[in-house]
């Protein structure tokens, strides 16, 4: 289902729903929709049924979209899980000085081997 279509069944405009789906999973619309189409796959696994075909059941082009997807998922929650430990870190202004002038020191070092380095 899209959210086109979904916008002409429930009468709402896609921006409220946008809002009201993100506010109840917390995540996008897209997002919830292939998190559905994954455990779809997941189940028809479990099935016995072959990767193409519950790939292509799902929603999917084929099994290399689904790897697509499943890699974007992968490296979205490690980022997530990083993003959080992270931002633990930076709570006083001290450290995120600190932060800033290591990392602006390795622009400026990366940027000047650039400019001496030659062909």
């Amino acid at each position: 289902m899209t959210l086109e279509e979904l916008e002409q069944v429930s009468g709402q405009q896609r921006w409220t729903l946008s809002r009201d789906l993100r506010a109840l999973f917390g995540t996008s619309p897209y997002r919830y929709l292939t998190l559905r189409r994954l455990d779809l796959v997941r189940q028809r696994i479990a099935t016995g049924a072959n990767l193409s075909g519950a790939a292509f059941l799902a929603g999917f082009a084929d099994h290399l979209a689904l790897t697509w997807v499943t890699v974007d998922l992968a490296a979205m929650s490690t980022y997530a899980s990083v993003g959080s430990t992270v931002s633990r870190w930076f709570g006083t202004p001290r450290r995120v000085r600190v932060f800033n002038r290591t990392t602006g020191g390795l622009f400026v070092a990366a940027g000047g081997a650039l400019a001496t380095s030659h062909r």
